[in-house]
């Protein structure tokens, strides 16, 4: 009974290898490498359907905390 589970994790961790390799495969290009690491700083959401949508943002400020904007509402989130 524990074989074909046994066989089932194998094939799932081949499976979870392969996908991070084709996943990696991007970013190993001499483009990306050039150009180095990035810091996140801001989001923008969209929510709601076609004309009646509801649209904010996420920044970090600089000292490291996140604000939510929305219109000319500030709220921190961190």
């Amino acid at each position: 009974m524990l074989k074909p589970i046994e066989t089932n994790c194998i094939e799932y961790d081949a499976e979870l290898d392969r996908l991070a390799l084709e996943h990696d495969e991007p970013f190993n290009c001499a483009a990306m490498q050039q150009s180095g690491r990035y810091e996140l700083n801001s989001m923008v959401f969209r929510t709601g359907l076609m004309g009646r949508e509801s649209n904010w943002s996420v920044v970090k400020g600089d000292d490291g905390r996140w604000w939510r904007i929305v219109g000319l509402e500030i709220i921190e989130v961190s």
